[in-house]
């Protein structure tokens, strides 16, 4: 049974949140670039993603994206949108196939005028334990 995000015990600076980790398909690729009404061919047809160097298509950098946004909401709920803010850079491509492990380990407590937040260094890396994206969030842990 999960506990609210009111009620779970402070994170300790240096510890990390439960990892997420995802395989990436191009049906799930696909799936989305259709739904969100994609035009990039990058993401869905492999020979212009061959002829663009990459070999394959890549994957939306904001599905890499969000499955750290949902381990912090998982924590902090309203925390997260409510007083906070997430930052990425995207360094290296997603391609089906790739296994992306996300991670968010707290690294800083800090005051913001009545706020009490709570940053964390953000990271998605793939199966060979290469780094696609790095980032930072800050969450509200309390509503002071």
């Amino acid at each position: 049974m999960s506990t609210s995000p009111a009620t779970r015990k402070p994170l300790a600076i240096g510890k990390e949140l439960p990892p997420r980790v995802a395989t990436v398909t191009q049906e799930g690729i696909s799936a989305f670039h259709e739904a969100f009404g994609g035009s990039n061919p990058l993401h869905t047809d492999p020979s212009i993603a061959h002829q663009s160097g990459f070999g394959a298509p890549l994957q939306h950098g904001v599905r890499t994206l969000y499955p750290i946004f949902a381990m912090l909401f998982e924590h902090y709920g309203p925390g997260v949108v409510s007083g906070g803010a997430m930052e990425a850079k995207f360094i290296a491509p997603v391609v089906p196939g790739d296994v992306i492990t996300c991670r968010c380990r707290a690294i800083e407590r800090r005051q913001d005028g009545t706020r009490q937040l709570l940053v964390f260094e953000t990271w998605a890396e793939n199966q060979k334990r290469d780094k696609v994206l790095v980032g930072t969030a800050s969450v509200r842990e309390s509503a002071r």
